[in-house]
């Protein structure tokens, strides 16, 4: 069953109600949901609603008003469960319908779903859900396990890529309405396309930023996370600040809080997902196999993602079409006004201008 931090054990979805939004601060819920057993993770949750519910917020942490003793434990961001609303009673932990009850009955605009990638976090989405929220779309951002304020299981089998898919499966039950849009940065653009393919009749579009190409997955050998975990904490800042200076295209023109969190999780959740990558069944088949428009985004800098993997995405997928811009890998924080037009173009575009490429044969 879905159950939050505070200790409701019902199969609830909860949110909080008449708090108000400091100048400053993330719009929406942060609810601590355990999406399946000993499995939680964390998610924003924003309601496109005048007088929708309001955390303290997932990127800036907000001074409370209220003393530390009000705090629950393990919130260092102010977040309080007081005022704790049931949204729905949901019975069975594999067949969740959140229906949309969170949102507000005049919205007809989709659910936004951004799912980040290895070592990122919500705070990655933070331009972006900025922007929609302003053009009254729901949005739902999770923390993959492992990342960013999620729970970290210690068995490494807890970050295969079939486990972390069927957290992204269970949570998209819970939130999607009618049409529901995915967008995805890099390792997230493979959850994005198995959600695709699993829930085909709810996925509208979807938008993978940095995905790469119609590949199977599987753990490189002989790389450096192959190493012990042990071995990858003592090393972990080299890591780290190899990641960055590859990820951006000038690491120097980037905020520092957004490189920190651009590839922030511990080495025991780096090794595992590293080595969890395995998934035989996403090859150019699968990925034929979609029916849902396709807007790939690029950057022109990218080290980790040839543009040669873009085309072959675009000849594998029928309905898919790549845009460029002038950034690295991390292309959401290194242009996030380009890449929330192209985005918002993409979900406004009328169906009659969609792209139909050719069937692919094989």
């Amino acid at each position: 069953m879905l159950q939050d931090e505070s200790g409701y054990k019902h199969g609830h979805l909860w949110r909080r109600k008449n708090q108000v939004n400091p100048v400053g601060s993330v719009h929406g819920d942060i609810l601590n949901i355990e999406i399946r057993e000993g499995r939680k993770i964390m998610v924003q949750h924003v309601t496109p609603e005048p007088d929708h519910c309001v955390s303290n917020g997932l990127f800036q942490p907000i001074k409370s008003t209220k003393s530390k003793s009000n705090i629950p434990p393990k919130c260092s961001y102010g977040c309080s469960s007081e005022n704790i609303v049931i949204d729905q009673i949901v019975t069975d932990s594999q067949t969740v319908n959140h229906a949309g009850n969170a949102s507000s009955a005049s919205s007809t605009n989709p659910v936004i779903f951004f799912i980040h990638g290895v070592g990122g976090s919500a705070k990655l989405w933070k331009h972006q859900v900025e922007y929609f929220y302003q053009e009254n779309y729901e949005i739902v951002v999770p923390d993959l396990l492992g990342h960013g304020l999620s729970s970290a299981p210690k068995h490494k089998k807890a970050y295969t890529f079939s486990e972390l898919s069927e957290d992204m499966l269970v949570l998209f039950d819970a939130f999607a309405k009618e049409e529901n849009i995915l967008i995805g940065h890099s390792y997230g653009s493979s959850f994005c396309v198995k959600l695709a393919h699993e829930r085909s009749n709810q996925v509208s579009k979807v938008i993978l930023i940095s995905g790469g190409g119609p590949q199977s997955l599987k753990p490189q050998p002989c790389q450096i996370f192959c190493l012990p975990a042990f071995i990858l904490s003592c090393i972990k800042p080299m890591i780290v600040n190899g990641f960055i200076k590859r990820a951006f295209k000038d690491p120097s023109q980037q905020a520092k809080l957004d490189k920190n969190n651009s590839f922030n999780a511990s080495a025991s959740v780096l090794h595992a997902m590293m080595n969890g990558q395995d998934w035989a069944e996403g090859d150019r088949n699968y990925h034929a196999a979609l029916n849902t428009p396709i807007l790939l985004i690029y950057g022109t800098q990218d080290q980790f993602i040839g543009i040669d993997e873009e085309h072959e995405m675009i000849e594998t997928i029928c309905d898919c079409r790549m845009k460029t811009v002038e950034a690295g890998h991390m292309v959401m924080l290194e242009a996030p006004y380009e890449v929330n037009e192209l985005i918002d173009d993409f979900i406004n575009q009328h169906p009659s201008e969609r792209v139909v490429q050719r069937v692919p044969t094989f």
